[in-house]
């Protein structure tokens, strides 16, 4: 018995090793790509010709960086971004619980039809053609709201925020309407604080596509200066391979090195302030992802 027991430990043991392998090994995979851009923009242009694959910075300096924050675009993208981000994630919210707390009572009149409905919406799309002539009939073209309004609320967000709102203690609404208390006080006081997972999660998921989004910019915004930071980026990435292509021989290398660092530094510059908030979400957006799963 002993002996078997043994043997069993051992091959767990083989078997743990190998899963912390393969982990740590997709991990590196995963990494390589972002710790290489950013030692790259951290590098003077002869220390990555020297070292292409670079994980760490050598020689380290800020002036790309530098150059990239004396232009006055960079600001006004990154306002732009957070304007659009932050008011798409608060309107976002505060739709998706209204629609989600009422679809959570069972004894809604026509609960069945409004959630068929919502189902349709993550079927079927207008598409970019009457979504544009939409835009401008209502006066959003060349405006913050086109990027704002359009996806403000999901279908998708609304059935996690009602499964979540369905599985709060029913005993404590019950309690909360005996008290004397309305629906509009017992969503705000009793349930909102209950649902606080699926709210950061639904918060994540807003900024974070609002953040990386650039399409229905190039779309909806003719003002350079109403630009997010993504557009801006997508700008520098498409000028550097025109200037390639437009460059003498001479001065081919040069060039594409200056616009090569420009583009590492840019990009790390975009993704550097959601990579420092997602550590403290993540928790949430596994939750909310395990809680949309279930049936409600």
């Amino acid at each position: 018995m002993r002996g078997q027991t043994r043997r069993k430990r051992i091959r767990l043991n083989v078997f743990d090793v190998l899963i912390y392998f393969f982990l740590i090994l997709f991990a590196s995979i995963t990494l390589y790509p972002f710790l290489n851009v950013v030692a790259t923009s951290l590098s003077p242009m002869p220390e990555y010709l020297k070292h292409p694959l670079m994980i760490f910075p050598r020689d380290i300096t800020l002036d790309t960086y530098a150059l990239i924050f004396r232009m006055g675009d960079i600001w006004s993208g990154y306002a732009n971004t957070l304007i659009v981000a932050g008011a798409s994630a608060a309107i976002s919210i505060v739709l998706t619980v209204a629609t989600a707390y009422p679809l959570s009572r069972k004894n809604l009149k026509g609960r069945k039809i409004f959630i068929i409905y919502l189902m349709f919406t993550m079927l079927f799309n207008g598409g970019m053609i009457p979504n544009f002539i939409l835009v401008r009939s209502l006066g959003l073209y060349d405006t913050l709201w086109a990027l704002i309004l359009p996806g403000c609320m999901g279908a998708w967000g609304v059935f996690i925020m009602q499964n979540f709102i369905s599985a709060t203690p029913e005993s404590l609404r019950e309690s909360a309407f005996l008290d004397g208390a309305g629906e509009l006080r017992v969503l705000v006081q009793i349930v909102a604080p209950l649902i606080g997972p699926a709210i950061a999660y639904l918060i994540l998921t807003s900024v974070v596509g609002s953040w990386n989004s650039y399409f229905s910019a190039m779309i909806y915004l003719r003002d350079r200066g109403k630009w997010p930071l993504q557009l801006m980026l997508r700008e520098i990435l498409l000028a550097g391979n025109a200037h390639m292509n437009t460059q003498d021989a001479v001065s081919e290398t040069d060039v594409y090195f200056t616009f090569f660092n420009i583009k590492t530094a840019n990009i790390v510059i975009s993704i550097l302030p959601i990579i420092c908030v997602y550590p403290f979400l993540q928790k949430y957006f596994v939750k909310g992802v395990m809680v949309g799963s279930v049936k409600g």
